[in-house]
């Protein structure tokens, strides 16, 4: 399940690409497959082993046509990466979680090469306000989201960190009524007969093109999960 649309980014083989707050790796593998040399990074240790585990268990053809990668365990509060090291940074769900939003989106704008691309993805504003009116702890979840953000103010923030807006995108239509259906019937039940159930659709979505064109051409248009913002550095 991807947030990040890789032609839009222009992910291409051979490209230093640093996925920061990697979770469990899903877009690191991703560029992984599309040749590019990754660089996984994740502060929580339990994300970084699965990344271990994703990219241990790899299916030989696309070890073959993959490119490389290396899993760092750091913050992206202190990047550990020199001045322009990477032609293209994914940070996929991760702004939402931090008060220093602005001070790592300068920083990422340092490490990103001249001409590179930078993908940056929070979820809706919409679908956050929600949230949080349904059920209050959705904001007080130790390690959960602390910010709402607009559209606006992101857009803002990525042109005060010296970087140029080239596109804009939603995603996971589809995953909006889930978060509905977990503040609904319990936040910390993931195992309620209903979001449980509503869980198994997503599942069986994502593996479904047909499902797959219906939520982009519809419910990406509707009531998106995510908004993903892409930027370049002149």
């Amino acid at each position: 399940m991807l947030t990040v649309d890789y032609d839009l980014l222009d992910v291409r083989p051979g490209q230093a690409l640093l996925d920061a707050g990697c979770g469990a790796g899903r877009h690191s593998f991703e560029a992984f497959r599309r040749g590019a040399r990754v660089s996984a990074m994740d502060y929580d240790v339990a994300e970084c082993r699965k990344v271990l585990y994703s990219f241990a268990t790899v299916a030989e053809r696309d070890r073959e046509k993959g490119g490389s990668w290396n899993l760092v365990r750091g913050d992206v509060i202190r990047l550990p990466f020199a001045d322009q090291s990477f032609d293209r940074i994914i940070c996929a769900e991760v702004c939402e979680h931090l008060h220093e939003d602005m001070r790592v989106l300068r920083d990422m704008a340092r490490i990103l090469k001249r001409g590179g691309r930078m993908a940056v993805t929070v979820p809706t504003t919409f679908s956050e306000a929600v949230y949080g009116w349904i059920e209050p702890f959705y904001f007080e979840n130790p390690g959960g989201h602390v910010r709402i953000f607009t559209p606006w103010e992101l857009a803002a923030k990525l042109r005060r960190a010296g970087l140029k807006i080239y596109g804009v995108r939603h995603a996971h239509g589809f995953h909006t009524p889930y978060w509905l259906l977990r503040c609904i019937f319990g936040l910390t039940n993931e195992d309620h007969p209903v979001s449980k159930a509503y869980r198994k659709f997503l599942e069986m979505q994502i593996m479904s093109p047909f499902m797959t064109r219906v939520e982009k051409k519809i419910f990406d248009r509707i009531c998106p999960k995510s908004i993903i913002i892409y930027a370049w550095k002149p």
